[in-house]
């Protein structure tokens, strides 16, 4: 099965400042007066997309599906 090396291409540098910014919201929850899960569920829909774009732009849809169905069982 296929990988893609995401580590420093513009999908993996944005993923980790999204990541960032979600851990920060949490942090910030009584300051924010935001639920910490809020952030974070946001922030792992939107690494998944990009991670589903990504692994679609190279052709290998199936490869990004089997990983998100093994993780979800």
């Amino acid at each position: 099965m296929e990988q893609l090396n995401l580590t420093t291409s513009l999908f993996g540098i944005a993923s980790v400042v999204v990541f960032l910014a979600a851990y920060v919201l949490a942090v910030l929850e009584e300051t924010t007066h935001m639920r910490k899960s809020k952030p974070v569920m946001l922030a792992a829909g939107l690494i998944w997309a990009m991670i589903g774009i990504c692994y679609a732009g190279q052709g290998l849809s199936d490869v990004a599906h089997e990983k998100a169905a093994h993780i979800i069982e």
